[in-house]
């Protein structure tokens, strides 16, 4: 069996595929992603090291995806395939479209399994009803194929968290972090993410899980404040929360030409996220108990003082990374 992960440089994915690797369930897994920077590849190289550590029987392959035959082909070497929702904002196709796309295509190469995983913090909030799109474009995926398998995740945490990722840099890094929230008491339910590897790795062992959807989250419910403050006692750092006096002038919020180019489209995203998050809709999902699941909380992952810091070859630390240590 061979498994194609499309969107494969991500902080999130690799927390799966690492999983999957390590398993040896497959054959073959194949690695596909856009690429449309120098850092994404580079993102995606250090992670291949992190794997050659990892004693394992199957073959990893590295696809980039440039245009819509790389894809076909990509789906043509595989029999079960995973979607995960990219985090680029500029330079690649719209995120709607391409999972519509990618769901014609796998109903066209017969796969035996066809899974999208869409993490809430990786959709595009600089577009007009973002959240409305999305809804429209899942829609649309199940109607190109019937069998997929839906997996929505509310914000994650953890080394292989894209949202907890960015802000431990910036805590760490001294960056200022703009904070604005429309309802600055909105309660999420953060998912640990080798809780999202562990229930990919069970949908895809399970045959008999098709045509569902489940909505990932974690057992404890937090504020986006909240967590901030979980990650500052963890690095013994405080976030510099609204403190950037050309942020006040020019917010990451206000997206314009000059905003553009002071600000990296992730770091725009993230500061739009933080301010349009709602907590998610509950229905039309399938319950997780079947999973036999006992999430993590943040704070069982996020010990306070038990950071520590060393210098990252990872190109979107600027500085420094957290290695999180989970201590008994």
């Amino acid at each position: 069996m061979s498994l194609l992960i499309f969107s494969s440089a991500n902080k999130i994915a690799q927390g799966i595929i690492k999983r999957l690797y390590a398993s040896n369930q497959f054959e073959r897994i194949i690695c596909a992603d856009l690429y449309p920077t120098y850092s994404s590849v580079q993102r995606f190289l250090y992670f291949r090291e992190e794997l050659d550590e990892i004693n394992s029987s199957t073959t990893l392959i590295e696809r980039k995806i440039e245009e819509k035959s790389d894809l076909i082909k990509a789906i043509s070497e595989a029999s079960h395939l995973v979607y995960i929702t990219h985090d680029y904002y500029t330079l690649v196709p719209s995120k709607l479209n391409l999972i519509k796309t990618t769901a014609q295509l796998a109903k066209n190469a017969k796969l035996e399994k066809f899974i999208a995983l869409t993490p809430i913090e990786h959709d595009h909030y600089n577009e007009q009803n973002s959240l409305v799109k999305t809804d429209i474009s899942i829609d649309e995926a199940k109607a190109a194929y019937p069998n997929l398998v839906h997996l929505k995740s509310d914000i994650t945490f953890g080394q292989h968290s894209s949202f907890a990722d960015i802000l431990i840099r910036r805590i760490v890094n001294g960056q200022p972090i703009h904070f604005k929230p429309e309802n600055p008491n909105a309660l999420s339910s953060p998912i640990f993410s080798d809780d999202i590897a562990t229930i990919v790795e069970s949908c895809l062992k399970d045959s008999s899980i098709q045509e569902k959807s489940y909505l990932l989250q974690g057992s404890k419910q937090y504020t986006i404040g909240d967590m901030i403050s979980t990650l500052q006692r963890h690095t013994s750092r405080e976030a510099k929360i609204n403190e950037s006096i050309i942020e006040k002038v020019l917010p990451p919020t206000h997206v314009n030409f000059i905003s553009e180019r002071l600000y990296e489209p992730e770091y725009i995203n993230f500061a739009q996220f933080i301010k349009q998050y709602k907590p998610l809709d509950q229905s039309g999902f399938e319950n997780l108990d079947s999973f036999g699941i006992t999430f993590k909380a943040m704070e069982e992952i996020y010990l306070p003082n038990k950071a520590t810091m060393n210098i990252s070859r990872n190109p979107s630390s600027i500085t420094e990374k957290i290695i999180t240590k989970v201590l008994d």
